[in-house]
C-alpha cells in the first residue's frame, strides 16, 4: 500500500488517509482519547453485541429497534464495499485507545447527489463523558474538509453538504451536532417519530483545515504522493 496522506505524530489529533492502487482505502484518525477506523467484516459480530442488539442503544437511533447478525453484515458489507472502491463515504470504528469498543461515525450517503448523511451510535457505557463529541468532530472538522479538499463527490456532484438528524427526546445527540456548529433546519416526522434536521455546509469550510503544514502539493483523488498534517 502506498501512502497518500499520515499526519505528523507530535499531535494529540492526526489523521492517516491511505489508498493502494486497488483503489482500496485505509482511513485511521487519533484524537486524544479515541482511534477511529474503517469499518472491516472482523467488527460485524462485535457491532452487534455491543450496539445493535441493544435495547438500551437503539432505542432512539434509527427506527429504534434492535437488529440481528444478518442486517449488521449487510450493512458492513455495503461499508466495506465503499472502502474497497475508494469511496469514503462509509463507516468508522471508535475505539478507546486500549481497543474497547466505544461506538461507530457513519459520514454516509445523503438523499440528494453532494450531500453526505452522518449518523452515530456509541455504547452506552461511554455516554455522557465527551466521547461523542470527541469522536464526531474528528469526521466531521478533520476527515470532512479533507474530503472536500480533495474533490470527492457524492452520487455524481462535489462533496458540499451534512446532514444529520437527532430525535427531541435525546439531547445528547442533537447537542453533539450544536457543539459542533451544525445549523438546526426544521422538525419532521421520521421512523414513526419527530426528528430535528440539522446541516453543515461543507463548502464554507477552508479549501483545508486550518493551521496545517503540508509537506506537498494537494493530492486528488486517485493519486499517490505522500503528505503530513497536523490537527490543532
Amino acid at each position: 500500500m502506498q501512502t497518500i496522506f499520515s499526519s505528523m505524530p507530535t499531535v494529540k489529533s492526526e489523521m492517516h488517509y491511505a489508498q493502494n492502487s486497488s483503489a482500496n482505502l485505509d482511513v485511521a484518525i487519533s484524537t486524544e482519547r479515541l482511534n477511529l477506523n474503517g469499518v472491516s467484516k472482523a467488527d460485524a459480530r462485535e457491532l452487534l453485541e455491543k450496539l445493535y442488539s441493544s435495547p438500551i442503544v437503539t432505542e432512539k437511533y434509527a427506527t429504534g429497534e434492535v437488529k440481528d447478525m444478518e442486517w449488521v453484515d449487510k450493512r458492513v458489507s455495503i461499508w466495506t464495499s465503499r472502502l474497497a472502491s475508494g469511496d469514503p463515504f462509509s463507516c468508522y470504528v471508535v475505539r478507546t485507545k486500549q481497543g474497547e469498543l466505544v461506538g461507530l461515525v457513519i459520514l454516509g450517503h445523503g438523499d440528494n447527489p453532494g450531500q453526505s448523511e452522518l449518523a452515530y451510535i456509541f455504547n452506552n457505557s461511554f455516554w455522557n463523558k465527551g466521547y461523542g463529541t470527541e469522536a464526531v468532530g474528528a469526521v466531521v472538522n478533520q476527515l470532512a474538509p479533507y474530503l472536500k479538499a480533495l474533490g470527492h463527490e457524492i452520487d455524481g456532484e462535489k462533496f458540499k453538504e451534512i446532514l444529520a438528524t437527532a430525535r427531541p427526546d435525546n439531547p445528547g445527540s442533537f447537542r453533539i451536532l450544536e457543539k459542533l456548529g451544525f445549523s438546526f433546519n426544521k422538525t419532521e416526522e421520521r421512523h414513526d417519530a419527530p426528528r430535528l434536521f440539522y446541516s453543515h455546509n461543507v463548502e464554507k469550510s477552508p479549501d483545508l483545515p486550518t493551521g496545517l503544514p503540508w509537506t506537498q502539493g494537494l493530492a486528488t483523488p486517485g493519486g499517490l504522493s505522500v503528505k503530513q498534517i497536523a490537527f490543532k
